[in-house]
């Protein structure tokens, strides 16, 4: 049944979790193993939380395709990552349904079990940020991108890919981002916004980490 099926998502990524840090302890696996490992765990979880999303809301033929950012999407995960995602749906995607499938899909992979969560989820890269709807259509997605986002909104495009999901759309997705990343700048404003959201980072979330 459903909760059977999502206990034994959590216990696949608890038991990975077991190995793959077991390994790097004992050391049959260096850091970039360990990333490697940790960011194929979570690949697998989300290509196994579409198919179940899928029948739980009877929408066998729904097509989503999952972008992965951030570290997911560098495959660099560290332990206790979050999945930077953003959830895209074909543009006829009736949008009541669309809605329904994210928020089931958090209910997969964050709703607390027996087992615990699988992951923690942090969708605030989709377009109008996390006050905006979570399922986003391909052409919203595009056109966002194309006059309203923020360098920093296509810096973080740049090691995206995608995860899971329906592979036309996925593709389309790409075509859209590697458009995005290409398009002529003004080298001056981009070095200017790089540089303070560099500034933003060394200030927030760069912390001096003991030794010991």
């Amino acid at each position: 049944d459903y909760e059977t099926r999502l206990e034994r998502l959590r216990r696949f990524v608890n038991e990975g979790l077991f190995q793959t840090y077991h390994a790097f302890l004992n050391n049959r696996q260096n850091w970039r193993g360990l990333a490697e490992s940790l960011t194929q765990q979570a690949d697998t979880t989300l290509e196994t939380a579409l198919p179940i999303m899928r029948e739980d809301l009877d929408a066998p033929d729904l097509k989503v395709t999952i972008l992965g950012l951030g570290k997911l999407g560098q495959r660099r995960m560290a332990p206790e990552s979050d999945l930077d995602l953003v959830f895209l749906f074909d543009d006829n995607v009736d949008r009541d349904l669309a809605a329904k499938a994210v928020r089931r899909l958090t209910t997969i992979l964050t709703t607390p079990l027996q087992e615990g969560i699988a992951y923690e989820l942090d969708m605030r890269l989709r377009p109008s940020g996390r006050s905006g709807p979570p399922a986003v259509t391909l052409s919203a997605f595009q056109n966002y991108h194309a006059a309203r986002a923020k360098t920093w909104e296509h810096i973080a495009l740049v090691p995206a890919r995608i995860i899971a999901g329906d592979k036309a759309l996925g593709h389309k997705a790409e075509t859209i981002i590697a458009d995005v990343l290409s398009r002529p700048r003004d080298r001056d404003q981009l070095l200017s916004d790089a540089v303070s959201m560099w500034e933003r980072l060394n200030t927030e979330r760069i912390r001096t980490v003991p030794a010991d």
